[in-house]
């Protein structure tokens, strides 16, 4: 990609411009409508896609200590810049899932997260491992020796950051040897949840990288993305094969990808006019965010708008056969 680390960079601009504030990461939503569920809970892994502001208090954390590099992220939820601590302008797809079926939600997910240890933001990793595995490491050990609730929800959805750090920092892996080392550290998550006790688990697929706006405007960089996407997803399904089989484990498929291409391809009926350009410009400085966000696909260069989350998870609810 162009503008290596620029990415970090503006951030760094936005959070000196914004500051810090703090926010408790799990939530009980009321119930809505008449929608029941044969789930008790939400239990969420991920990046900055499922991230219900997690990430901010740690950030804040990183910053009070000095940690070189370290910054307030994504932002401080009253500018409106970021809602709330979350990467877009309002909740994330996993949470209007969890809202939707009337469940309290559990969100391990961190803005940043790998699929394996650690974050893109390497800064983070003197706080604490925020990565795939990290996450659910930390829940695995909150449970004390006791079983994971086998009748709750368990999403998963990571691997887009393995791809930006390639492109950001230039790292010397193909994408295919990225997306399969992905793919194996997201079924090695899977594992852990199971052997926890987890029983019905929701595994995205690959994002579509290839149209995020900082992906889009580099041809190089797309063809590298679609690369990813294709082997990522084919790793992902043969790793996780032998566990989708076992007796009594309930693994759906969330094709995020396709799920956003229908999104796009649909885009007057689902009340989306712009498809390819960002809301809130952040590179390669900040700007004022547009007056129409809703009618955008993507709130800044690499995250999808509080709309589009909400469609998401729709198809999210489809695909687990609740609507």
């Amino acid at each position: 990609m162009s503008g290596r680390r620029s990415r970090y960079r503006t951030l760094i601009r936005l959070a000196a411009l914004i500051g810090a504030a703090a926010l408790a990461a799990g939530t009980m939503p009321a119930k809505t409508h008449a929608a029941e569920s044969a789930y008790s809970h939400v239990y969420a892994f991920g990046d900055s896609y499922s991230d219900n502001g997690a990430l901010l208090p740690l950030t804040q954390r990183a910053v009070a200590a000095k940690i070189p590099e370290a910054a307030v992220l994504p932002a401080v939820p009253e500018t409106g810049t970021y809602w709330q601590g979350r990467w877009s302008n309002g909740p994330t797809a996993i949470e209007d899932v969890a809202k939707q079926l009337g469940l309290g939600i559990t969100d391990y997910a961190m803005g940043g997260a790998k699929s394996g240890d650690g974050n893109y933001y390497a800064w983070l990793d003197y706080i604490r491992d925020t990565g795939l595995r990290g996450q659910v490491r930390t829940f695995v050990e909150s449970l004390n020796g006791k079983p994971a609730d086998a009748r709750a929800l368990y999403f998963v959805a990571a691997s887009a950051n393995d791809y930006f750090q390639m492109g950001d920092f230039s790292r010397t892996e193909t994408p295919r040897l990225l997306a399969t080392r992905a793919a194996e550290n997201t079924r090695y998550a899977v594992e852990q949840l199971v052997a926890a006790g987890a029983r019905n688990i929701m595994v995205s697929k690959s994002y579509l990288l290839s149209a995020v706006p900082a992906v889009a405007a580099d041809a190089k960089a797309t063809a590298a993305a679609k690369t990813f996407e294709a082997q990522y997803d084919q790793a992902l399904r043969d790793a996780l094969t032998r566990i989708a089989s076992r007796p009594g484990i309930r693994l759906t498929w969330f094709e995020w990808g396709k799920a956003t291409q229908d999104i796009a391809a649909n885009a007057k009926r689902n009340g989306i006019a712009n498809i390819t350009a960002p809301c809130q410009v952040t590179m390669p400085k900040p700007a004022a965010a547009c007056g129409d966000p809703d009618a955008h696909l993507w709130w800044d260069e690499y995250h999808p708008s509080r709309r589009t989350h909400s469609l998401l998870a729709g198809t999210m609810l489809r695909a687990l056969k609740l609507r």
